[in-house]
């Protein structure tokens, strides 16, 4: 029998009951899409984007960046065990969460390399101008 909690199993005799259930854990692509969902979500309320446009990446194993509405961020699984490689279904969706420490302005960082590619050319400008 499948329960929402796992796979239950359920024995009976004539002189008692006996039953168990057996939590499902997921990982792989099916805890990187719950996590992937988490952050999209998440994102979408930091940047004060809507949701269809954020585009999430897998950074690594447990990273996962968020780009949306010129901004972008970083964001990990938080919360007791949600950090391992398998994670009980229901403890992914109802207790692990996704934390950010930082969110870019990513049009402020496309400028700020446009400066500094400015100042590398005027640099080099110079260096060739003296006598």
């Amino acid at each position: 029998m499948l329960g929402t909690r796992g796979i239950c199993l359920v024995a009976l005799s004539a002189a008692t009951s006996l039953s168990a259930c057996i939590p499902v854990t997921i990982g792989g692509a099916e805890l990187d899409a719950v996590y992937i969902q988490k952050t999209r979500n998440k994102a979408a309320f930091d940047f004060n984007c809507p949701s269809d446009q954020v585009q999430i990446t897998k950074v690594d194993a447990r990273t996962y960046g968020a780009t949306g509405c010129g901004l972008r961020a970083t964001y990990h699984p938080i919360g007791a065990y949600c950090a391992e490689t398998r994670v009980v279904e229901e403890r992914a969706h109802s207790t692990c969460s996704v934390a950010s420490d930082t969110v870019f302005d990513s049009s402020a960082s496309e400028q700020q390399a446009r400066d500094q590619a400015s100042r590398r050319r005027r640099r080099r400008q110079q260096q060739h101008s003296k006598p």
